[in-house]
């Protein structure tokens, strides 16, 4: 919380494995659900420790209208007060901030990983993140083993995880 308390935030980090676990299991958890679930204990949470939650601006998962609908249901205390639009880092300040949170946590993550496998990679050169980024497709190429895949801070359900993979591991 910052000195006057006017405004507070959670975040809740999901491991790469985590996500890939979930989306390539048996019985699916997609990406989307995922998301769900986690708005889903953010809020129960910031409830829980006594936030006061004005008004809640959500950038979208789907239609908005849906979204809407599915926390308004969840948490009638809501009802009333929640603004769900696509692209809502642009439009709404509480959005924009919350995606600047969610990079820079995003990013001190990133610089405290520690590699479970041992495996230390050539560069902490990432790119974005996004498997369209070129930084980070090349950081892929150059940290893919041809036995063990690749090290564990990948979400190695991305399709171009699993092209690197078919091209390159055994």
């Amino acid at each position: 919380c910052l000195a006057d308390e006017d405004m507070c935030w959670l975040t809740h980090v999901l491991s790469p494995l985590d996500i890939s676990d979930a989306m390539l299991r048996p019985a699916k958890y997609n990406l989307n659900e995922l998301s769900y679930d986690t708005v889903y204990g953010l809020l129960e949470e910031a409830r829980r420790l006594g936030f006061k939650i004005k008004h809640l601006y959500v950038d979208t998962l789907g239609p908005p209208a849906s979204y809407k609908d599915r926390l308004e249901s969840r948490f009638d205390w809501l009802r009333g007060r929640v603004t769900v639009a696509p692209k809502a880092d642009a439009l709404y300040p509480p959005v924009s901030a919350a995606s600047i949170i969610a990079k820079v946590t995003r990013d001190y993550c990133l610089d405290q990983w520690v590699f479970e496998s041992g495996r230390e990679p050539k560069t902490r050169t990432f790119g974005c993140g996004y498997p369209g980024d070129p930084l980070t497709v090349r950081w892929l190429e150059e940290n893919v083993h041809p036995v063990h895949g690749f090290p564990d801070i990948v979400r190695f359900s991305w399709s171009s995880c699993q092209r690197i993979s078919a091209d390159t591991a055994v």
